[in-house]
């Protein structure tokens, strides 16, 4: 009889258990959707969305810690399994946001670096490619999936950069001479002076000068290919 009012008393205390658990789930998507606004919001600060999205990744965490539990104690009653499936989708919705908002921030953060470097010569630009590739797809997938002001943001700065790739890439092409820069900078182009050997080109000033317009990329390529003709 002590057993059986032992049994009881723990299933009471596990449907107990589960009722909290359900409440604080709800709660938890509450948190979640209530706070779309800033999520989706193009204007907000991606450090500061991150830190409210750490937060809720703290409460998820710990609803999934006592998920499992619930769940190795279902079973041990022999009772259904509860599949948490609002949870997931929680889960799930909040690891997209993040990736998100750490796209936005570490795409500002690399193009800063890009932009500033002192010698754009000295950057590569196979590895620029590489990244800019891998934020489009990242952006796409998250545009096609949360589709908000937030994710349109992304997939524009990331488009103003794949505009510029061409020519970029053909910029820094490794066969690129200070011959071949002179005619960059000459008046048939930039109309800009340069002084081999002693102009430093940074990439913002390119993108100043309007170097990645569409008027310029023949011309650009044009001169990088025969650079590496020349070096063959």
């Amino acid at each position: 009889e002590d057993l059986q009012d032992e049994l009881a008393s723990a299933q009471a205390a596990l449907s107990k258990a589960n009722v909290a658990l359900r409440e604080a789930l709800t709660e938890a998507e509450g948190v979640n959707q209530s706070s779309g606004g800033i999520f989706d919001d193009p204007t907000g600060n991606p450090e500061a969305v991150l830190s409210v999205l750490q937060n809720i990744t703290k409460q998820l965490d710990k609803l999934q810690r006592r998920s499992e539990d619930f769940s190795r104690y279902q079973r041990l009653f022999g009772k259904t399994v509860y599949t948490y499936r609002a949870l997931r989708e929680t889960i799930k919705l909040r690891t997209q946001r993040y990736e998100l908002w750490s796209s936005l921030r570490d795409l500002e953060a690399q193009s800063k670096e890009w932009m500033e470097a002192p010698e754009f010569r000295e950057l590569d630009a196979e590895m620029i490619g590489i990244a800019i590739t891998g934020f489009h797809r990242t952006a796409s997938m998250l545009h096609r999936r949360l589709r908000s002001g937030a994710t349109e943001l992304l997939m524009e700065r990331i488009e103003v950069w794949r505009q510029r790739l061409p020519a970029l890439l053909a910029l820094g092409n490794v066969s690129m001479k200070e011959r071949h820069w002179v005619k960059i900078f000459s008046k048939d182009m930039l109309e800009e002076p340069y002084v081999p050997g002693v102009t430093r080109v940074q990439l913002s000033l390119l993108v100043e000068l309007g170097v990645f317009e569409d008027r310029f990329r023949e011309n650009i390529l044009s001169i990088s290919s025969a650079a590496t003709g020349e070096a063959s």
